[in-house]
């Protein structure tokens, strides 16, 4: 068995790299599988609705139940509501 080369090194340098970068993107992609799964029935009840608004058409403008409605869909497309419980 003969000693390496730098070529040599360079190259299992590379390959470690290499892993420790995958094993990073698995760890970061296990970490965001992990969040907590929306509230199905807060959703479903949300997006009645927001139908109910699409419905009103312009109606909906003065409709205090829509901008409580809409305000709710911007919190939850922000991400605040899951922010809310994090210190």
């Amino acid at each position: 068995m003969r000693p390496l080369n730098p070529k040599g090194w360079g190259a299992i340098a590379a390959l470690v790299f290499l892993v420790a970068v995958v094993l990073a993107a698995a760890i970061t992609a296990s970490r965001h599988a992990k969040a907590p799964a929306p509230n199905s029935a807060a959703g479903d009840q949300l997006s009645a609705e927001l139908s109910r608004c699409r419905g009103l058409g312009e109606q909906a403008e003065t409709d205090p139940g829509c901008k409580a409605t809409w305000e709710e869909a911007r919190r939850h497309f922000f991400g605040e509501d899951q922010k809310a419980g994090r210190p």
